[in-house]
């Protein structure tokens, strides 16, 4: 069988399984579920196709936004005519063809949940990160995956990279939305989590709980930043203006926003950017720092033009920093964006330069920001060199490997630039980010930990 490797093919072939589903509303697009994970893995190796998994539960918004929207988006229904696909879900949703997912039953996408619970995912027992989606060579290995929400653009990102790495002839063309995963996992998968999204009915019940006022009121909080539910952030929005609290003797005790603002970066639904930027030109510069990182975290590109204001204004030069590595992370496909990072990268000030070179890996290709990464990396300055290494790593593209390989087997190169070189092609080469966390700390002299990208 012939592969398709154009979109305009993609989408023809989209249009042609169309009429054979009959999930959810008549007109609505759908993907095509396999009935078992074993027949899935069967027909990938019989076909030499990537086998896509979702992992898709109940009563969270996030796994129903997957499922109501970006499982009929058109072009990832496209896309997944291209491939073997398997949804995996715990949910009873009716009795004969599931309504929720179609093409299923419920029964069926309850064994596979199983079946990838144990075989894939290797969990015994608990929680699964749900959701997620996993995408498997024909032989069965990891490709990818990216643990919770993912937008149809990020999807879409994946199901490109997946064939490119089944298939290096492979030379489908993302559209101009398609965007890397913050959360990508190369060759491998979150299996298991103590942070998994909060249901709607845990979260109306956290706010029932809090204004009883019976204690334990900033573990409740902290709970409820995990659940992407308008009254949840109604709840912390209150919270955050409050201010640091008072003591009953009226002096004033522990301020709770900075670390609320960094959970929320670190395990809060992508909704929680209209929260934080609230924050961003506060006048405290913890608050104000706490907040540039949570959206750096979030990747929130609706928070861009918020950042770039700020940093017109902002006169405290670890913030300044902090400003443009967000910016990087939240306007990955903007040309203002990339402008102001590539100015930056030439800034008098080191610290501000190494800050643009790292944010400048977050970016979407495109030769101002690698030209600006290459001289960054030419620099005198080693430290100046390793943030343009990490920058290199960040972006996760193939192309610095041969760039970056010859410096960290260099005698004549320092000792620790060999070692950020190294760090950074195993990050490459499929390593998760977590391996740069203490190198991105040392050589930005930005302590404020960023747990969501470079946690273990």
């Amino acid at each position: 069988m012939q592969v398709p490797t154009t979109f305009a093919a993609l989408a023809f072939a989209a249009a042609l399984l169309a009429p054979l589903r009959s999930a959810g509303p008549a007109a609505a697009p759908a993907i095509a579920w396999a009935a078992s994970l074993a027949a899935a893995k069967e027909r990938a190796e019989a076909e030499q196709k990537p086998l896509f998994i979702a992992i898709n539960m109940d009563g969270e918004r996030a796994n129903d936004t997957l499922a109501d929207e970006v499982y009929r988006d058109k072009a990832i229904v496209a896309l997944a005519a291209t491939t073997v696909n398997v949804v995996a879900s715990t949910g009873q949703h009716g009795k004969a063809e599931c309504p929720r997912f179609g093409a299923v039953t419920c029964a069926q996408h309850q064994d596979v949940e199983v079946k990838v619970r144990h075989g894939v995912l290797n969990v015994t027992s608990g929680p699964v990160v749900a959701p997620q989606h996993v995408f498997l060579h024909p032989d069965g290995k990891v490709l990818l995956s990216v643990p919770y929400e993912v937008r149809a653009g990020e999807l879409e990102w994946c199901f490109h990279e997946a064939w490119r790495r089944v298939d290096p002839a492979y030379s489908g063309k993302p559209s101009a939305r398609a965007q890397k995963p913050g959360r990508l996992v190369i060759e491998g998968v979150a299996a298991s989590s103590e942070a998994a999204p909060v249901t709607r009915a845990r979260a109306l019940e956290l706010i029932k709980e809090l204004r009883k006022g019976t204690g334990q009121h900033h573990e409740l909080l902290y709970e409820l930043a995990r659940a992407d539910e308008p009254e949840a952030r109604d709840e912390l929005r209150q919270f955050l203006r409050q201010g640091p609290q008072m003591g009953a003797d009226g002096t004033i005790g522990r301020d709770w926003r900075p670390p609320l603002l960094r959970w929320l970066g670190d395990v809060g639904p992508a909704s929680s950017a209209e929260l934080i930027v609230d924050f961003v030109g506060s006048g405290e510069v913890q608050l104000r720092h706490e907040a540039i990182v949570a959206l750096e975290q979030l990747a929130a590109p609706e928070a861009l033009g918020e950042l770039m204001q700020q940093l017109r204004k902002e006169k405290e030069p670890r913030v300044r920093a902090a400003l443009l590595r967000a910016i990087g992370a939240c306007g990955a496909k903007d040309s203002k964006a990339r402008g102001a990072l590539v100015k930056a990268a030439k800034d008098k000030d080191a610290g501000l330069r190494r800050a643009a070179l790292l944010a400048l890996g977050w970016l979407e290709p495109h030769e101002q920001s690698d030209g600006a990464l290459a001289a960054g990396f030419a620099a005198a300055d080693p430290s100046e060199r390793a943030a343009a290494a990490l920058g290199m790593a960040l972006s996760r593209a193939p192309r610095w490997i041969a760039v970056l390989e010859p410096v960290a087997g260099a005698p004549a190169t320092p000792a620790e630039l060999q070692a950020t070189a190294a760090l950074c092609l195993e990050v490459l080469r499929g390593a998760p980010y977590a391996r740069l966390a203490a190198e991105l700390t040392r050589v930005a002299d930005d302590g404020v930990a960023r747990g969501r990208h470079f946690g273990k």
